[in-house]
């Protein structure tokens, strides 16, 4: 097998759908820590106990967890 013709393998390799897959599970990982991270520091600094406005509480910090990742992305990039 040519230098070129490994190179070509290579790439078609890299972009077979398991790779992809793996690679979109590492960002949903990534995504659900910085989530998860945010949301412990969210309550521990409201200190909400569980119940009705618990969840409505989570909801919301859910949603600007959201818009917060989505701004670190944009940073990162």
């Amino acid at each position: 097998m040519t230098k070129k013709q490994k190179e070509i393998l290579e790439k078609i390799v890299s972009k077979t759908p398991c790779k992809w897959i793996e690679e979109s599970n590492k960002r949903f990982e990534e995504k659900e820590k910085y989530i998860g991270t945010f949301l412990d520091g969210y309550f521990s600094d409201k200190k909400v106990e569980f119940g009705m406005q618990y969840y409505s509480m989570l909801n919301n910090a859910i949603d600007i967890a959201e818009n917060k990742w989505k701004q670190y992305k944009k940073q990162k990039l």
